[in-house]
């Protein structure tokens, strides 16, 4: 029974999220785990993995899903993995995984039957009652999705409704600065956050399922050369340099004055007179995390990412980003041109943006380390950020960043895998 109820967790949830939550790397993880030697990609991969699996044990039993009972059947399914780490490392390989989930499958199957126990009887010193699922927020419910549905279901949305859900469950702002933020009045607003939250809670609903097939909905990487560059643009919109100070002069011999810098050249068919590049969140720092302003930009004008480049921070203390993909999230003919920036930050231990703060172009992307962690397309955007911390050398080994050894997820070094280990 044990073993007809694993396979049914997989195939009832359908093959994408299987692929996407238990791939090859998952055995290597529970050693990892029963070694104790987890670093912070792998444990988020990890548990992303028993979330996934609790909550298709949910789904298959036919209970409903409630943060709290979410959370407890993770807990406990992390702790008895623990504890049968003996027996989950003496068996084969093969045969570990398997074993992992209906570990797991038993331990959500308690949660359940504790939490209709306690529904019952209406104790009102039970969690399970304190809250009922109606009443679940967008915040709560992605607090137990993996890092890679947050990805997918946030790749899976328009642009402009991308934002809007970011703001939702990243961010403290008022609906009054979403609105300045997004270009919409702010009456708008609160029909739009709420269907945002409707969106995310769908993903809780028994009968959905991921838009897309894999960990990513496009390649690591996807550059147009189409377009105006991005951070040409941010260029010629940065005011001219001032001009040195005159050079004082005590006799004929002295030499001229060097001449006053050139101000920049507007971009080509551009007159842009204003660009602006702020956060959403300081709590969010990778993937789609940026907003773009534009203003007299030419109406219809594309604006594409050509390559990777740097964003600096004007306050001091903050993260720098590294900018990789832009979509429009405004009207491609208004006067006001807005954008989402898809962008990683490269420090580990300073600051992120919220949208009162600003950046300003830095340089184009010099690390081939850091290029090899962007074209890992098995990383989730939590997972490249970490990468990109130590690709930089900000943050430690985070494991996870590099696919050549499958069976060895943490692995670190500069040989076959082609350089250290979001």
């Amino acid at each position: 029974m044990a073993g007809f109820l694993g396979l049914a967790l997989f195939c009832g949830a359908g093959a994408g999220p299987a692929e996407a939550q238990f791939g090859p790397e998952s055995v290597a993880l529970l050693d990892r785990l029963c070694a104790q030697n987890l670093r912070s990609n792998e444990e988020d991969r990890l548990y992303g993995m028993i979330s996934f699996a609790v909550r298709a044990t949910i789904r298959y039993r036919g209970g409903t899903f409630q943060r709290e009972v979410i959370d407890n059947a993770v807990q406990e399914s992390l702790n008895s993995l623990i504890e049968d780490c003996p027996e989950l490392t003496e068996v084969d390989p093969s045969k570990r995984l398997d074993m992992a989930v209906n570990m797991i499958s038993d331990a959500t199957t308690k949660v359940l039957g504790d939490a209709v126990v306690a529904r019952k009887t209406r104790d009102k010193d039970s969690p399970y009652n304190r809250k009922p699922v109606g009443k679940n927020t967008a915040a709560d419910l992605s607090q137990v999705m993996s890092s890679q549905e947050i990805d997918q279901w946030l790749n899976s949305l328009p642009p402009r409704e991308r934002a809007l859900s970011l703001f939702l469950y990243s961010s403290d702002v008022t609906p009054r600065e979403i609105a300045a933020a997004v270009g919409e009045p702010a009456g708008a607003m609160a029909h739009q956050l709420a269907a945002g939250k409707a969106d995310l809670l769908r993903i809780y609903s028994e009968n959905w399922q991921e838009p897309i097939s894999g960990p990513r909905a496009d390649p690591a990487i996807k550059y147009s050369e189409a377009g105006e560059g991005f951070a040409a643009l941010m260029k010629s919109a940065e005011p001219p340099a001032s001009a040195p100070p005159p050079v004082a002069t005590t006799g004929a011999g002295d030499a001229p004055p060097a001449p006053a810098p050139s101000p920049p050249l507007p971009p080509a068919g551009g007159g842009l007179s204003s660009l602006k590049v702020t956060g959403i969140s300081a709590d969010l720092f990778s993937g789609w995390s940026l907003l773009a302003t534009a203003r007299d930009l030419p109406r219809g004008q594309r604006l594409s990412v050509t390559q990777p480049f740097l964003l600096e921070p004007d306050a001091a203390g903050g993260k720098r980003m590294l900018v990789t993909d832009i979509a429009e999230i405004g009207r491609p003919d208004g006067e006001t041109r807005r954008f989402l920036l898809k962008a990683y930050a490269i420090d580990a231990d300073k600051n992120g943006a919220s949208v009162r703060d600003s950046f300003h172009t830095g340089g184009p992307l010099a690390n081939d380390d850091a290029r090899k962690t962007l074209a890992n397309p098995n990383l989730s955007s939590i997972e490249v950020a970490r990468c990109l911390w130590h690709d930089f050398a900000t943050g430690p080994d985070p494991g996870l960043c590099r696919t050549a050894d499958a069976s060895a997820p943490g692995q670190s070094g500069q040989g076959a895998q082609g350089g250290p280990n979001q």
